[in-house]
């Protein structure tokens, strides 16, 4: 019978990567059951804060690991706060997985992703104030922007 993920934990590997997940002592190794990052970016307002979860290794179609423990710094308890936010990331990533439907995208439609985002937030600002009140260029400037032609990347990422 496989052993089952004992707890929430954060990893801290010697490369200085932490990764979050839940463990299974092995012995020698440490098993991590959907490893992923975690990222706390401040929002900046009256102290709130932005949690993100990101698979650990996107590209495989494992969902668990085995990490020697000569490897591991420390280990430590997820804190509590959290383990909502990672249980929903990592269900949505599992599923991704299994389906085998990942959304991924060209960096060309980011980019036009982008570009109608940028046309849409300026066009209800326009709707929402009046002529008066707007920058005379800015509309033009902005019309120009749009028309510019895009460079196209030429790297392979």
């Amino acid at each position: 019978m496989a052993n089952l993920p004992e707890k929430y934990e954060v990893i801290k590997l010697m490369t200085g990567s932490e990764i979050v997940g839940m463990t299974t002592d092995k012995g020698n190794v440490l098993n991590i059951t959907l490893p992923m990052y975690c990222n706390l970016t401040a929002t900046g307002r009256n102290d709130e804060s932005i949690v993100t979860f990101i698979p650990y290794s996107p590209l495989t179609d494992e969902i668990s690991i085995d990490i020697p423990k000569q490897y591991i710094l420390h280990q430590n308890s997820l804190n509590p706060q959290f383990i909502s936010f990672y249980d929903e990331a990592s269900s949505r990533w599992m599923t991704m997985v299994e389906t085998q439907e990942v959304p991924v995208i060209a960096r060309e439609s980011y980019e036009e992703i982008v570009h109608k985002t940028v046309k849409k937030t300026f066009d209800s600002i326009m709707k929402g104030s009046s002529k008066g009140d707007a920058d005379p260029y800015f509309e033009e400037d902005y019309e120009e922007f749009t028309k510019a032609p895009r460079k196209k990347d030429t790297v392979i990422h």
